[in-house]
């Protein structure tokens, strides 16, 4: 969904195909956990972003320019005709910003479970993105960074090879071939 893209003397990072990498020196210093952050001001959640990282140590803020929605889908007895099925949403710490419910329909797998989380997310993406810049936590009341560029976009972040394969493999093709598959 977003063209975030800079190359460096560290090495690519950014988002490629809809597939999101940090660059190597965050790779190499920084464990998984520390690469997430959140605002303390919002309360949601962001990827560190290396040309913002320091500027944001030494402002003591969060770069608002990488945020997240962490997506996940559930399915106990996957498959079979008792089973239970639940998805999470989450794009913050508390409140609207986190959502999770059991999904109603009488056929439930994991695959659904984990495409409907992805969904949920990028809809509350969508609830949430113009309130969102107006956060006093970031570089600026407008959200926008110290050299005057925008957030870049949200960030989906599941655990499921289905979703990401899906965005990032399957997603281009059907893109292409989906009219005549389907018209």
């Amino acid at each position: 969904m977003s063209s975030y893209r800079d190359a460096s003397e560290d090495g690519e990072k950014g988002i490629f195909n809809r597939r999101m990498t940090f660059c190597p020196y965050l790779r190499s210093n920084f464990d998984t956990d520390e690469l997430i952050r959140h605002c303390p001001d919002c309360l949601r959640f962001f990827a560190i972003s290396c040309s913002h990282y320091r500027d944001d140590r030494e402002a003591g803020t969060v770069c608002h320019n990488l945020r997240l929605v962490f997506t996940d889908g559930a399915c106990l007895g996957n498959g079979r005709e008792d089973a239970t099925a639940g998805l999470g949403v989450a794009i913050g710490f508390e409140g609207e910003d986190t959502s999770q419910w059991a999904i109603p329909v009488v056929t439930r797998w994991i695959r659904r479970a984990e495409l409907l989380a992805a969904l949920e997310g990028i809809r509350k993406i969508s609830e949430v993105d113009g309130p969102f810049l107006a956060c006093s936590g970031s570089n600026s009341p407008r959200g926008e960074h110290s050299d005057g560029t925008s957030p870049t976009g949200w960030i989906v972040v599941t655990d499921s090879e289905y979703v990401v394969r899906g965005m990032t493999e399957w997603f281009p093709v059907w893109k292409v071939c989906a009219p005549s598959i389907l018209w």
